[in-house]
């Protein structure tokens, strides 16, 4: 059966690379408005109109644009000079810049200190009057980041909750839209798992990702850009091998973290793998698939083109010797048999 497509009036260009993340129906709805009306790109004037268009409040919106941000499909520019005091509306809007209409402070003799330690444990407890400070300080962006964290939670902060999200501000010295893009992705991925996101996971996992030198919202961008790669391929490895929905074992996850990422492995090189691994084996063997992509990657085999041309000449090479060792052999075979002929011919007379 071949189908055939009605275009109507018009056509919109949607970018290939979607289709290979796992989008909800606002995300894709979202995107293909985006590519279709570049005046919707505006998301200070168009916020309203696209939660008509796609059927969601502001907080869909917001995890659906950062959803894409995190694949990289979609990038943001900053508005022209919007104050930062203006409310957010958007993950992507936020942009804060303490040296905005920040006049130059005077030249400050060199002191040589030593760096201040970042222990969690050691994250300082807010007064009532010191989170009002910070708060009203319209250059950190606490304030409005707040209020975005509540609406992502769908629920009102309490002062401890309001400490730690002031702490990985003022504190840990984190930018409010890292903080915030935190927020919208685990949020996300809670739900899908059926699971409730709570402020203390945040503040445990932003102090994790800051040891790991993940410190500014470009750095968590492209965290969550691998994160959201490797979950596809693993999504994709668990279907090839049948493991269905099970959880993987530790010792599963310590091999698929070999491959992709000391191995430096794609999917089409996985599946090649595995399916020599069967050809050889007639069922699955995690070690034996190893065993093959260390091998590849030992001799810098990076594609599947390369491996098919190594295996064509690997093929020849031992057609070759076959059919030298047969001559051989057949040569010798004929060269006894008359041996024992003339033998036989001896004792018959």
């Amino acid at each position: 059966m071949k189908l055939s497509i009605n275009y109507g009036t018009s056509v919109t260009a949607v970018p290939a690379a979607a289709l290979s993340y796992d989008a909800d129906l606002v995300a894709f709805k979202l995107l293909i408005l985006l590519c279709s009306d570049p005046a919707m790109r505006n998301i200070d004037e168009s916020a309203s109109s696209l939660c008509e268009a796609l059927g969601c409040d502001e907080i869909q919106l917001r995890e659906a644009i950062a959803f894409w941000r995190g694949t990289g499909i979609i990038t943001m520019t900053d508005g022209a000079t919007a104050p930062t005091k203006q409310k957010l509306k958007a993950v992507s809007d936020i942009r804060i810049n303490l040296r905005e209409n920040v006049s130059a402070p005077a030249p400050k003799p060199e002191v040589k200190e030593p760096p201040k330690p970042i222990i969690r444990e050691e994250s300082p407890t807010y007064s009532g009057e010191q989170i009002s400070a910070l708060l009203d300080d319209e250059e950190n962006g606490l304030k409005y980041l707040i209020q975005e964290c509540q609406n992502v939670l769908g629920k009102v902060l309490n002062p401890t909750e309001v400490g730690r999200i002031a702490s990985l501000v003022d504190y840990l010295g984190l930018d409010a839209e890292q903080v915030l893009l935190m927020f919208v992705y685990y949020k996300r991925k809670f739900d899908n798992s059926g699971k409730k996101l709570s402020v203390p996971y945040i503040e445990k996992v932003a102090y994790s990702l800051f040891a790991e030198g993940i410190d500014t919202p470009e750095k968590f961008e492209k965290y969550m850009r691998d994160a959201e790669d490797q979950n596809s391929l693993i999504g994709k490895l668990r279907k090839l091998f049948g493991f269905g929905e099970r959880s993987l074992s530790k010792k599963e996850k310590a091999l698929f973290k070999a491959w992709t990422d000391e191995y430096q492995m794609t999917y089409e090189m996985i599946e090649k793998a595995y399916e020599i691994n069967i050809d050889n084996k007639k069922e699955l063997s995690l070690p034996y698939i190893t065993k093959i992509l260390s091998n590849w990657y030992e001799s810098g085999i990076k594609d599947v083109a390369s491996v098919d041309e190594a295996e064509k000449k690997h093929k020849e090479s031992k057609e070759a010797v076959s059919e030298s060792t047969s001559s051989f052999d057949t040569d010798d075979f004929f060269s006894k048999a008359l041996q024992r002929s003339y033998d036989e011919m001896k004792k018959a007379k």
